[in-house]
C-alpha cells in the first residue's frame, strides 16, 4: 500500500490516516484555490517501493479506475506545454472513474525536486505524484507494446487493471485521446 502525503509544499507531512483514505477524505495542497471536492494533489511517498508500473496500479485506491499515467520530466518543454493544455482533459472526466498519475523521472538533478513541486502547483496538475526510481524507470519499457522513447508519453490502464494504450494520445490530442478514455469507461 502506498504512503499518500497531503501537501505539495512541504512532502515532509504525515501521511493521511488509513480511515480517512478508506472515506476518500484526502486533504489537498493550500497553495491552490479548489473549485470543486475532486481537486486535490496528492504525493505518493515511498516511490522507491515501486519498481512496476503493476505497483501503482493494484493500490485500492486505483481498482476499478481507468488510469491515465503522464509521464515527464521537470526540465522537458513539450511535458509542460501538455500541462497548459490538460484542464479541458480534467473538467471532462472530473466526475468519472478516472484517475490521473503524474510520474517524474526521478534521474533529474536534486535541485530539480523544487521545480517539480512548483510546476504541479504552477498548473494545478491535480491527481497522484510519484518520482520514478531508476528501476521503476527502466522497466517501464518492458511493458507489452510500448515504444517509449521520449518524454512526454502516456499510458492508460482500463478498470481491471489491464495496459490497453501503452502508448496512448496526449491531452492536446483532444478528441483522439478522450476517444480512448471513454473507451474504457
Amino acid at each position: 500500500m502506498g504512503t499518500f502525503l497531503n501537501n505539495c509544499k512541504n512532502q515532509k507531512n504525515e501521511p493521511i490516516a488509513e480511515s480517512r483514505k478508506e472515506q476518500g477524505i484526502i486533504d489537498s495542497t493550500k497553495t491552490i484555490k479548489h473549485e470543486n471536492k475532486h481537486d486535490t494533489i496528492i504525493y505518493i511517498s515511498d516511490f522507491e517501493n515501486y519498481i512496476r508500473i503493476e505497483d501503482i496500479i493494484n493500490l485500492k485506491e486505483f481498482k476499478g479506475k481507468v488510469l491515465y499515467f503522464d509521464i515527464w520530466s521537470t526540465y522537458c518543454g513539450p511535458c509542460i506545454k501538455e500541462f497548459q493544455i490538460s484542464k479541458d482533459l480534467k473538467e471532462r472526466y472530473k466526475d468519472k472513474k478516472v484517475k490521473f498519475i503524474y510520474l517524474v523521472d526521478a534521474r533529474d538533478a536534486p535541485e530539480s525536486l523544487a521545480r517539480w513541486d512548483s510546476l504541479i502547483n504552477k498548473f494545478a496538475l491535480y491527481g497522484y505524484h510519484m518520482r520514478m526510481s531508476n528501476r521503476f524507470y527502466n522497466n517501464i519499457n518492458e511493458i507489452p507494446g510500448i515504444k517509449f522513447v521520449s518524454k512526454p508519453h502516456y499510458i492508460i490502464v482500463d478498470k481491471t487493471g489491464k495496459v490497453v494504450y501503452p502508448n496512448a494520445e496526449r491531452p492536446s490530442s483532444k478528441e483522439k485521446l478522450y476517444s480512448q478514455i471513454d473507451s474504457l469507461l
